[in-house]
């Protein structure tokens, strides 16, 4: 079973392709994104830049790893879930 892995961090995006017979993380792609802090104490996150990004490395992973695909599993803390 191979799994497409997307990672939504809270400094970058990240997509690995992990298989269960490996169990071994293939990275594949990553965006950096930086939240703002228009004030001491509080941090935006721009949404649509956000999705974009997450848009962005599901599919370099599904282009990359294709039909080998059986799941996509999506990690995210939840200040960085939209």
């Amino acid at each position: 079973m191979t799994i497409l892995v997307i990672d939504i961090g809270s400094s970058s995006i990240r997509a690995s392709e992990v298989s269960l017979d490996l169990l071994t993380p293939r990275p594949i792609a990553q965006i950096s994104t930086k939240p703002s802090s228009p004030a001491p104490g509080i941090v935006e996150i721009d949404t649509a830049g956000l999705k974009k990004a997450i848009l962005e490395v599901a599919e370099a992973g599904i282009a990359y790893a294709g039909n080998r695909l059986d799941a996509i599993a999506i990690a995210s803390q939840r200040a960085s879930a939209i």
